[in-house]
């Protein structure tokens, strides 16, 4: 039975000022071989990406208009799992030189009503 990785990353989108604020989240990848990850995304532990038993591309894990009270915040756990595939698998880990990197690019604005 192959064995499957997978994980959680938890970040948070806090709004000191004194207004709300509206922010949108893309992401992206970087890698030196294809990995085939997918992604759940829950915002305050609500599915806005992917859904309990089913994952996203990092093609659909965008997200835009996202309203953070004044001195509030936005707690997200993001879910990721590397899709097996034992053919690409070994060609990925024998390799000398292996990365995966996702970025995430916050943009965030004043939210004028």
């Amino acid at each position: 039975m192959p064995l499957n990785q997978s994980g959680t990353y938890h970040f948070c989108i806090k709004n000191d000022n004194d207004t709300d604020i509206v922010y949108d989240i893309k992401f992206s990848d970087k890698m030196n071989l294809f990995v085939n990850m997918k992604y759940k995304l829950k915002l305050d532990n609500v599915y806005v990406r992917g859904t309990e038993k089913n994952y996203v591309g990092i093609n659909e894990l965008d997200i835009n208009e996202i309203t953070v009270l004044k001195g509030s915040n936005n707690i997200y756990t993001l879910e990721w799992y590397w899709e097996d595939n034992d053919a690409l698998d070994t060609t990925v880990g024998i390799q000398e030189e292996q990365y995966y990197t996702l970025n995430l690019e916050i943009e965030a604005r004043e939210y004028h009503r």
